[in-house]
């Protein structure tokens, strides 16, 4: 709020709000390499990864339990089983592929859940720093853009010798102009809009990459608590489906609450909580 800046640009702010951390570990090669380690650890113990894979059925047996899961892989057709799902997919995608269907009010409350997409723009840039900052949220009505975030800066590891990397990202929906642009012409408008806040010019630009995310940010209407108990109850109804994460619950978590979920989600598996402890962890994240 904005008695906290005024004690902080005066030097009397003495603890930090909600938000705000003075320092954090980050992993030297980027926060991908928590999820590399974990995924080194599933293979070592006899795990097996499906990468590129998209969930088509989930069929219900006896007892409304998952009986089997059909995926499709590379063009292949394939199923597998287990005693135990744990979905992170979006929720509105895991309900539409339950077989049989469930009851037409929970088919149209999960299909109605928005979300917003994100398109992400990576500039390789000719300079070793542009910005001091991590991340930078741009709320002006003119950039497309609106947050820039400075690989360099979160490790000098992620970037190569002598320059860095600015990673711009576009909040759109699936049906809009941003979302179907061609990716030479995105990374036109992210070098525009960069120039017109005189944070790089185009020479500087050695490289791009351009990546999209259909499920970003889950978007909340006045009654969304009471659609999403509707469709927990419906999840605890199948005994062997634990869903968590942002899009498995279709809450606005952050990594490290999504994080926290997956911890949960294994000591429900194991026996050690019950599912409606996932549920309730969720509805903490709320409140922040």
């Amino acid at each position: 709020n904005l008695m906290e800046v005024m004690k902080s640009l005066i030097g009397l702010k003495k603890q930090q709000g909600v938000f705000e951390c003075s320092e954090f570990y980050y992993p030297s090669q980027g926060i991908g390499r928590i999820y590399e380690k974990l995924a080194e650890s599933v293979i070592a113990m006899g795990g097996t990864i499906h990468l590129g894979s998209r969930v088509s059925e989930v069929t219900l047996g006896q007892g409304r339990r998952i009986e089997s899961i059909r995926y499709e892989r590379g063009g292949d057709h394939c199923e597998t089983s287990g005693d135990w799902v744990v979905s992170t997919i979006p929720l509105p995608e895991f309900i539409s592929a339950i077989r049989p269907a469930p009851d037409e009010k929970i088919q149209l409350i999960a299909r109605a859940l928005p979300n917003r997409c994100l398109r992400f723009v990576a500039l390789l840039v000719d300079r070793p720093q542009i910005t001091d900052n991590l991340w930078i949220h741009v709320p002006e009505k003119h950039i497309r853009f609106f947050r820039i975030q400075e690989f360099g800066n979160w490790s000098q590891r992620m970037v190569p010798e002598g320059k860095t990397v600015l990673l711009c990202e576009f909040a759109c929906n699936k049906e809009d102009s941003l979302w179907n642009l061609d990716e030479e012409r995105l990374k036109e408008v992210c070098i525009q809009d960069l120039e017109k806040l005189g944070m790089i010019n185009r020479a500087e630009v050695l490289e791009y990459r351009v990546e999209a995310l259909e499920y970003g940010y889950p978007l909340y209407s006045l009654d969304y608590k009471e659609k999403l108990n509707i469709l927990y109850d419906y999840l605890l109804s199948i005994p062997n489906i634990v869903a968590h994460g942002r899009q498995g619950l279709y809450r606005y978590d952050t990594m490290d609450h999504a994080m926290k979920t997956g911890m949960i989600a294994c000591d429900i598996v194991a026996g050690d909580l019950p599912r409606k402890e996932l549920i309730r962890t969720s509805e903490v994240t709320d409140q922040y």
